[in-house]
């Protein structure tokens, strides 16, 4: 590009917009963003202020293809209609070949690693989840899902798909429900609107095991 752009400090304040019939939202934002003439965008210390959530980022991209970019990120949601959520997440690479890495906290503890190819072309992904004793009933309650007893879960899964939307889920989960404890293994396959289950197993100490 034969331009080149240095925007020290960028400031949107008491800001309100509408959306449909939702109630009127507030945002706030300060950033500084850098185009250089060799075509690289640089967005520094992005600040983003919702009343229901708050994003910072910073990040780095090429704009021409194949549009290499380094990015990182935090979110905290802090919604009166979903449990209070941090997510940091940091990716790098290019649409040929994405990579990175995410971790969620206070509503849950997960950590998780992902890819992404060819997105222009016979897209796929990749997923690595490690989930850390995780209580889900918050997360339940905030789809009116009420009632239940602790509901952890503990342990991994593997996740891939493609641009024909099929997914393939793969857990190794222990499965606590109140004093409870199963093990979750096994194959599942969405694919459209079908469901597969392939050597499904819920097994428990106490109570013996279903496969499917």
């Amino acid at each position: 590009l034969p331009i080149r752009i240095d925007l020290k400090a960028f400031e949107l304040k008491q800001s309100w917009f509408f959306i449909h019939q939702l109630p009127q939202q507030q945002l706030a934002a300060t950033a500084s963003v850098k185009l250089s003439q060799n075509g690289q965008l640089t967005l520094r210390s992005l600040q983003l202020q919702h009343q229901y959530a708050s994003i910072s980022a910073d990040a780095q991209a090429d704009l021409s293809f194949p549009f290499k970019h380094q990015l990182s990120t935090s979110l905290n949601l802090h919604s009166p209609d979903y449990p209070s959520t941090r997510l940091n997440l940091n990716s790098a690479g290019d649409l040929k070949n994405l990579q990175g890495q995410f971790a969620v906290r206070d509503s849950a503890n997960i950590n998780g690693r992902f890819s992404l190819k060819d997105v222009l072309q016979q897209a796929s992904w990749q997923a690595d989840l490690s989930i850390n004793d995780t209580t889900l009933n918050d997360w339940l309650s905030a789809f009116a899902i009420n009632g239940l007893e602790p509901l952890r879960l503990d342990g991994n899964v593997n996740l891939t798909g493609d641009a024909a939307q099929r997914m393939q889920i793969i857990p190794d989960l222990d499965v606590i429900y109140a004093t409870q404890d199963a093990t979750m293994t096994g194959n599942i396959t969405l694919e459209g609107q079908q469901l597969t289950l392939k050597s499904v197993t819920l097994a428990s100490p106490e109570r013996g095991g279903l496969s499917i």
